[in-house]
C-alpha cells in the first residue's frame, strides 16, 4: 500500500486485508488505525524510522495471529517523493511467511531449533525498539500540544 506522510493510506493493493483490522467507530484510512494488532507497534516504528532516515526500513520475523495459527510476516517500508524536495510518501510491503498451527510445535521438533532462536533474537530486538518508538511518538505529541496551547493562549490574549 501507499501512504502519505501523515501515514493515511492513498492506495490498497489486492490481498492487504490479512494485515488489516478495522475497529469500530468513525471511518478512517489511517494505517496505523486500521493494520491488525499484532503489527501495529512494529509499523509504527518502522514508519516513523523511515520518515526520521529518509531511508527504507526493514523489519523481519514478526508473527501475525490468524484464526488460531501463526503466521511469519516481513515489513518494509520506502520512502518515495514525486520531485525533490515534495513532502514523502511511502511505500508499505507486507511479505507473507509459513502458516503454522501453533509456536509450540516448533521448539518441540529439533529441526527447528536454529528458527526458532533466530525468532526470539528478532522478537527481542523488536521489543527494545518499541519503547524508543513509543517515546518519540510521545514526543511529537507534546510538541502539538504545546503548539496548541500557545495558539489557545494567543487567541485568549
Amino acid at each position: 500500500m501507499i501512504v502519505d506522510g501523515r501515514f493515511e493510506i492513498l492506495h490498497f493493493s489486492a490481498g492487504m486485508g490479512r494485515y488489516l483490522e478495522p475497529t469500530s467507530g468513525a471511518a478512517s484510512l489511517d494505517l496505523l488505525n486500521l493494520v491488525h494488532r499484532d503489527l501495529r507497534l512494529d509499523l509504527r516504528a518502522a514508519l516513523h524510522r523511515a520518515a526520521e532516515h529518509d531511508a527504507p526500513v526493514e523489519v523481519d520475523g514478526l508473527t501475525l495471529g490468524l484464526d488460531g495459527a501463526r503466521a511469519r510476516v516481513d515489513i518494509v517500508v520506502e520512502p518515495i517523493r514525486e520531485r525533490p524536495g515534495a513532502p514523502a510518501s511511502y511505500v508499505v510491503v507486507f511479505k507473507d511467511g509459513p502458516l503454522r498451527p501453533n509456536a509450540e510445535e516448533d521448539a518441540k521438533t529439533g529441526d527447528h531449533h536454529g528458527e526458532l532462536v533466530q525468532r526470539l533474537e528478532t522478537e527481542l530486538r523488536v521489543t527494545r525498539e518499541r519503547p524508543q518508538a513509543t517515546i518519540e511518538e510521545l514526543e511529537t505529541t507534546n510538541e502539538e500540544l504545546k503548539s496548541s496551547n500557545e495558539e489557545f493562549q494567543s487567541l485568549n490574549e
